[in-house]
């Protein structure tokens, strides 16, 4: 049991140190905001839709990859998070699933800007981490247990493999369906894991009033998808 604890801390750790600033809400708070879109709005396929809400991080969502290969692992985040690869995601998607997955794969891009514009507010009044810190920044403060889950469906898969093969047709990095059933594995142990108590109180003493911008990113995915 001790050596289990010791190995999920260094992992989480992994987590901490490699996913910081580059997520633009972290995967709690974007599936937190799609759970209560999805109660204003009622999705087709609401496990879809909540999946979508956190896939564009799934390039940096082994902490491995993302510790160990940086430099690759950024640069995907981009291209997994530019227009023209969710123009080919909307493209493709042509069953209530699929549509329903790009919903939240919109609804996460255009709330990133918000996290974002928060992010330099609380670091200016002296935050130690922005907002998007995992296990540290807003998800502590939504943190609950069990959060959630996501399922990246053999369909959705087939979507965002095909959508990568026509936006990024010379690019030598190809998702497959293992590394998506891998993506799905560490999303859902972070979205399940722990998080300190302490990490809550610290968090809102910088971000106390993070529900100014979370109202404004429910609001902006009900836009998006409307």
């Amino acid at each position: 049991m001790k050596k289990l604890l010791v190995i999920v801390s260094i992992i989480v750790s992994l987590f901490i140190i490699t996913t910081s600033s580059a997520l633009a809400w972290a995967p709690v708070t974007h599936y937190k905001i799609g759970q209560e879109v999805n109660r204003l709005e009622p999705q087709a396929d609401v496990r879809a839709f909540l999946t979508g809400t956190v896939l564009p991080d799934m390039a940096l969502s082994n902490p491995m990859e993302a510790r160990f290969d940086r430099a690759n692992a950024l640069k995907r985040q981009q291209m997994f998070h530019a227009p023209e690869f969710y123009d080919a995601l909307e493209g493709f998607a042509f069953t209530p699933e699929l549509k329903s997955f790009v919903n939240g794969y919109h609804t996460h891009l255009g709330t990133d800007p918000i996290e974002e514009a928060y992010s330099r507010i609380g670091l200016s009044r002296g935050a130690p981490y922005p907002a998007d810190m995992p296990y540290k920044g807003v998800d502590a403060i939504l943190w609950s247990r069990p959060n959630g889950s996501i399922t990246i469906t053999s369909t959705i898969a087939t979507l965002i493999i095909a959508a990568w093969n026509y936006t990024y047709p010379d690019s030598k990095w190809k998702p497959t369906y293992q590394w998506l059933a891998s993506v799905q594995r560490w999303m859902n142990f972070y979205l399940n894991g722990y998080v300190a108590r302490t990490a809550k109180a610290q968090a809102e003493r910088w971000y106390y009033d993070w529900r100014i911008p979370i109202d404004q990113s429910v609001q902006t995915s009900l836009q998006i998808i409307n």
